[in-house]
């Protein structure tokens, strides 16, 4: 009586630890197989979205051969800068170019060029320091997407005859019509040039760097802190899948070796370690449940910052070629 007793308990037993794993598998494998799921969806979609980069690598510098006019003509006292303007901004009229705006900067860097040839006797875009167009501008603290540099040597006898000198040189023309420079500096001033008295002129050109805004940086630097956090969810998604797994198998030995037992006391230990087991999944699913939605939202996050940063890089790039 007793032994049948015993065999009614087991199985009873059985029956309901068969039961809770029943359960626990299939929980744990519905909620895990659908996040997995989202996680791989998300996954892709967010593999899918990639910062784009500037098309710009490096800043343009146009520099055409210095012009030299070595014919004599009756020349007049001094050039002004604002009727040399006046006359390259009418062949850009007549060339259907919009005109340039006088920038301050660029004068300042035009006079600071015709000094140095004048004090260092030299006529190139470059000086013996190596320093050119590019380098003055930047050290007046004007940012650009492009310098561009007319040089001319010579005693003109107007301001007009110096403006068509150099449209007559083709490299000299371009600079002039070319319709992506928005501003310039001019300066004119006659002095002493290899034991002759003769006038230097330089025009610089520039397209300022504010005509194309740059994208944002703090909005990319945001992005990839983000992926970064993305990384760390990832990482401790896959860590509680492992330790879900382990706690599975753990469970499906319990219960194997459950199966063998016939004293009281020991089931009744593999009954209490089953159900620690079936508490500590749970957990873990839960946990896991909340990491995959976390995952899923800052995915959504990132996904839509690209968004707006490659629509910055879009812009720009279209402006680099207008």
């Amino acid at each position: 009586m007793q032994n049948k007793s015993k065999k009614i308990k087991w199985s009873v037993f059985f029956i309901l630890i068969a039961i809770l794993i029943i359960f626990v598998f299939d929980f744990e494998n519905r909620n895990q197989t659908e996040q997995q799921n989202n996680n791989q969806d998300v996954n892709q979609d967010v593999n899918q979205d990639k910062i784009e980069n500037p098309l710009l690598t490096m800043r343009e510098v146009i520099l055409p051969t210095p012009l030299i006019l070595s014919e004599k003509q009756n020349e007049i006292d001094a050039l002004e800068k604002e009727k040399i303007l006046f006359w390259t901004n009418v062949y850009r009229i007549n060339n259907n170019v919009q005109e340039l705006t006088e920038n301050e900067i660029l004068n300042q860097a035009a006079q600071q060029k015709i000094k140095d040839m004048f004090e260092k006797q030299y006529f190139e875009h470059i000086s013996p320091e190596g320093i050119g167009a590019a380098d003055i501008v930047e050290g007046l603290s004007y940012k650009y997407l492009m310098v561009g540099e007319n040089l001319a040597l010579g005693n003109f006898k107007d301001e007009k005859d110096l403006v068509d000198a150099w449209m007559a040189s083709q490299g000299h023309r371009e600079n002039i019509l070319n319709s992506k420079f928005k501003e310039i500096g001019i300066a004119a001033d006659r002095g002493i040039f290899n034991g002759e008295r003769t006038f230097l002129a330089v025009q610089i050109f520039a397209t300022p760097l504010s005509k194309c805004p740059l994208p944002d940086e703090e909005l990319k630097k945001s992005i990839e802190e983000k992926e970064k956090e993305l990384d760390n969810l990832q990482n401790e998604i896959n860590l509680l899948e492992d330790e879900i797994e382990s706690l599975k198998k753990e469970q499906e030995m319990v219960y194997n070796q459950g199966k063998d037992l016939v004293i009281n006391e020991e089931i009744e230990a593999a009954n209490q370690r089953l159900k620690e087991l079936n508490d500590k999944i749970n957990l873990k699913i839960q946990k896991y449940n909340q990491s995959i939605i976390e995952f899923n939202n800052l995915t959504q996050e990132v996904k839509d910052l690209i968004s707006r940063y490659n629509l910055q890089v879009s812009n720009f790039n279209q402006c680099l070629t207008q």
